[in-house]
């Protein structure tokens, strides 16, 4: 009778653990999407009538990227993926504690590639923003503007006041 309990225990429990695991349906495996989101905060200065003002700049990233899985893999655990470009959404929040005229948001969209880089670099009256040796400059009081006029076609900049 107590191996009869004991082997009915097991029983139950593998039964547990069997109807409660995952079921993927091949068709939710061939369009996976990912999303990345991510927030940084840099503090930055710049120099207004050789005085220096500090500023926040708050970057938030959203990137999404689509993997497609080949059909010869789809049952198997290690899987062929072809990934596609992916589209990336960046939010960044200007925001100075001494002048308000100075908060503004920046909304830019682009294409990343596989290893690039996103970087911004302080300059004296402003802000760099390097991706994969494209460039973007943000100056205080001035906007946006781009160093080189190719890659104003590689970013989707908009500039936005921020009203309180």
């Amino acid at each position: 009778m107590k191996k009869l309990k004991i082997a009915s225990g097991i029983l139950i429990i593998l039964l547990a653990f069997n109807s409660n695991a995952q079921n993927i349906e091949p068709q939710e495996i061939q369009n996976k999407k990912d999303l990345m989101n991510a927030t940084i905060t840099h503090t930055l200065a710049y120099r207004d009538n050789g005085i220096e003002r500090p500023y926040k700049v708050t970057v938030r990233k959203k990137r999404k990227s689509e993997a497609m899985l080949g059909e010869s893999t789809t049952n198997m655990v290690k899987q062929d993926k072809t990934i596609n470009t992916e589209s990336v959404a960046v939010l960044l929040t200007i925001t100075n504690a001494f002048n308000s005229s100075d908060d503004r948001v920046i909304s830019m969209r682009y294409d990343k590639s596989i290893n690039d880089t996103f970087i911004i670099e302080s300059k004296p009256n402003g802000f760099l923003i390097l991706v994969d040796e494209k460039t973007m400059m943000y100056t205080m009081g001035k906007g946006i503007s781009f160093p080189t006029p190719s890659d104003k076609n590689y970013f989707q900049a908009n500039e936005f006041d921020i009203i309180k």
